[in-house]
């Protein structure tokens, strides 16, 4: 970035009033506070996704149809709620918020701490994929539980299922389907320990014919008295969830509907108590502290502390306490009156006070052989709060004069800058915890006011001053970037500052997204046409190939390619049709191109020996949502007779060259199969639905395979319109998937 770049920073005006509320009252998304989040998400046996955000975050505006979206197609199923990150930012810092829009997902199940009864839920899961409402309802439903609705499989096992638990009613269903559907998942949580659930086989006649079943999918409620009630109305959750009412047992209290937790779950209180607590201070184990504290590069305040009845009040009032600290250091709760390795560990570092001591651990991996700072289990918050700043290293605040700045504002110009004026010479303890948690996003600066030039370029009037610098769209030129100057208007307190820079830091990766090098294949120089060989096939990666007749797509597939990198599932290269003939001719028929698909890319599974072609025209959007069918296990594919070879010069390339000119054979067709990402990713799948599920798509793909071939076989001498009739096919698709997004709440 030049001086005169920089001399043209424009200073922002301060923050203005809240925007406009980011999803409508009457929306199925709940809006989140910190007590309805402890009360509902926490302390709620539902599955809930969670979607933070915002006041005046673009990205989260844009996307907040399609959570509204989710929303609707989750009604019943999933819960779904918003956290609005400046009213509620201790939720956020808990959940380790970093980019906004972001998505966590809670389980279902609440647990009761064994030893204090209170409830609590396991950590979230963090949602990584694609923002799209299909990639989100796919994920939530994912996580309902199957195993609360028993397998009716034979005459001997319905008699057996109907004749256990003779206090709750059961619940029966006939279905086609091999697996277990998300809405008669949700039901079976619903009203878990109210009514017993069960799918039966709608192809046992003998099994249809004792509950007088004909068509199918058919609901029963079988009574504890013998009798029966079908269900009749529409296959929606809403009218089945009040049908099953009427025969379900009373609802259960929280401490009722909980189950037997771990000893790490949960902290604090007495026995019998019901509260519901959000896990701000993490229970531990003496056992994992070496893993997960000592040999972890983050900050660590570590308390050992007794449950006893002597100190469990001291306990109590540190873990309250300790709350306010969350998102600047990680705090973790050990309880030496039940855990033995806890108990060495005081030994160790010389803990003798009966009720326990706070440990302080800085940053880096190693901290085995170091020697923590310690304090009194009873310390206040101001005392701690003192540690912490004291902890906190000095090293990635940089103080800056006239003569420095330029080199400063210059340093990788897309990362956000935080500058704090002030009339101290030392770094403030809370800037140093603020720069060390965003140590890998942004960079600090520390003014002095004794600069004068920098606090007048700045217009800073008042010490301390924050501002912060960091990319936004230049006015008026589509695609170019400028550097905004925003003045922090807020108390500079850690959990107000955080909150923002979390925000600025995720609007500006998107300026910041990397540019992938992709390797050129064909080209006869030593390191590139083997990276098939070293990158794909040695590594046991996915290979994304572009098969270009230009090099004009080559930027589009580089976009593609900088997202789908980072996730390590594919490794992208290209290859020149056009230039490198030969090579093409050898290459096109053994992945199933023909020269006339050309532009397009294909997806080669080394290890599986198999292949998956784009199914139209190349474009980033399309490549893009292929990548994720294929991840999601939608997209068939061909088994490969050899890998293709893009070294030049082998035999038989100087007969394909002059065939190449020509027409490429067209290959024979293979039988096809379902990708499943167990056999893509080399990953163990453990759900017995997900199984039979794959198992029921293979035998229907064997069928789709032959049709597939006598239609291939028709279309061979006409290769034109065969690429027309695949764009045509693709819509049909996508026409398709939006349908099962609208009929996922409907199936049973």
């Amino acid at each position: 970035m030049s001086p005169r770049l920089l001399a043209a920073v424009a200073v922002a005006l301060s923050l203005v009033a809240l925007s406009a509320a980011m999803f409508a009252p009457d929306s199925n998304v709940a809006s989140l506070d910190s007590d309805g989040f402890t009360s509902q998400v926490l302390g709620q046996p539902a599955v809930w996704l969670v979607e933070f955000h915002q006041d005046k975050c673009e990205p989260c505006l844009q996307f907040a149809p399609e959570v509204a979206k989710v929303a609707d197609l989750l009604k019943g199923l999933v819960k779904v709620g918003a956290v609005n990150c400046n009213k509620a930012p201790e939720i956020c810092m808990q959940a380790q918020i970093k980019e906004l829009p972001a998505f966590r997902l809670y389980p279902w199940e609440v647990k009761a701490n064994p030893y204090t009864q209170k409830l609590y839920k396991d950590a979230p899961q963090v949602y990584a994929g694609e923002n799209t409402a299909k990639a989100l309802v796919a994920f939530a439903t994912a996580a309902l539980p199957h195993d609360l609705v028993a397998n009716i499989s034979s005459g001997d096992s319905a008699d057996a299922f109907l004749a256990a638990n003779a206090t709750l009613n059961k619940v029966v269903l006939f279905s086609a389907k091999p697996a277990v559907t998300p809405l008669f998942k949700a039901l079976s949580l619903l009203f878990r320990k109210r009514l017993v659930f069960a799918q039966a086989k709608s192809t046992d006649d003998a099994l249809t014919a004792s509950f007088d079943a004909t068509a199918f999918p058919a609901l029963f409620v079988h009574k504890v008295d013998g009798t029966r009630e079908r269900y009749e109305g529409p296959l929606k959750p809403e009218p089945i969830a009040a049908f099953l009412e009427q025969f379900a047992a009373p609802p259960l209290s929280a401490a009722d509907s909980a189950t037997a937790g771990d000893a790490d779950g949960g902290t604090g209180g007495g026995a019998g108590e019901q509260q519901q607590q959000q896990r701000w201070v993490r229970a531990m184990q003496g056992a994992n502290v070496s893993s997960e504290v000592l040999q972890r590069e983050e900050m660590w305040m570590l308390a050992l502390t007794s449950s006893n009845e002597e100190c469990r009040e001291v306990k109590e009032k540190f873990e309250k306490t300790a709350e306010e600290l969350v998102g600047m250091i990680f705090v973790g709760v050990l309880d030496m009156h039940t855990d033995e390795d806890a108990t060495s560990l005081a030994a160790k570092y010389g803990v003798k006070e009966p009720c326990g001591e706070v440990l302080f651990f800085p940053l880096g991996e190693d901290k085995e052989e170091g020697d923590p700072e310690r304090m009194p289990l009873s310390s206040s918050l101001k005392a701690l709060t003192a540690a912490v700043y004291s902890l906190a290293p000095d090293s990635f605040v940089r103080h800056i004069t006239a003569g420095s700045l330029e080199v400063f504002a210059q340093t990788n110009p897309l990362q956000p800058k935080v500058f704090l004026f002030t009339s101290k010479k030392e770094t403030p303890g809370m800037y140093k915890v603020l720069s060390t948690t965003f140590r890998k996003d942004a960079l600090f600066a520390l003014v002095h006011e004794s600069e004068k030039k920098i606090v007048a370029r700045f217009k800073v009037t008042k010490f301390p001053h924050m501002s912060i610098m960091f990319p936004a769209p230049s006015p008026g030129r589509e695609g170019e970037v400028q550097l905004t100057v925003r003045d922090f208007p807020g108390p500079l307190k850690y959990h107000s500052v955080a909150p923002q820079l979390m925000q600025l830091v995720a609007a500006a990766r998107q300026f910041a997204a990397p540019s992938a090098e992709i390797v050129e294949l064909g080209t006869g120089k030593v390191g590139q046409d083997d990276a098939f060989q070293t990158d794909c096939v040695d590594s046991n990666r996915l290979c994304v190939i572009g098969l270009f007749n230009t090099d004009s797509p080559l930027d589009q597939l580089k976009r593609v390619a900088a997202k789908w990198q980072r996730g390590g599932q594919f490794v992208f290269m290209w290859l020149d049709a056009g230039r490198h003939k030969a090579v093409a001719a050898r290459v096109l028929p053994v992945v199933g191109v023909s020269p006339p698909d050309l532009p397009t890319a294909v997806v080669v599974s080394p290890r599986k020996m198999r292949c998956a072609a784009l199914p139209e025209a190349f474009s980033p959007p399309v490549l893009d949502a292929f990548l994720d069918s294929l991840l999601a296990g939608r997209v068939r594919t061909f088994a490969l007779d050899r890998l293709p070879s893009f070294l030049p010069g082998q035999s038989g390339e100087t007969a394909a060259a002059s065939e190449a000119s020509e027409e490429t054979e067209e290959p024979e067709q293979i039988e096809e199969e379902e990708f499943d990402l167990a056999d893509i990713m080399s990953e163990q799948v453990e759900d017995a639905d997900a199984v039979a599920s794959k198992e029921h798509k293979i035998l229907q793909a064997d069928k789709e395979a032959e049709e597939e071939a006598a239609r291939k076989l028709a279309e061979a001498e006409a290769a034109k319109k065969a690429s027309k009739k695949k764009k045509k096919k693709s819509k049909g698709k996508k026409k398709s998937s939006k349908a099962a997004d609208a009929d996922v709440r409907d199936e049973l």
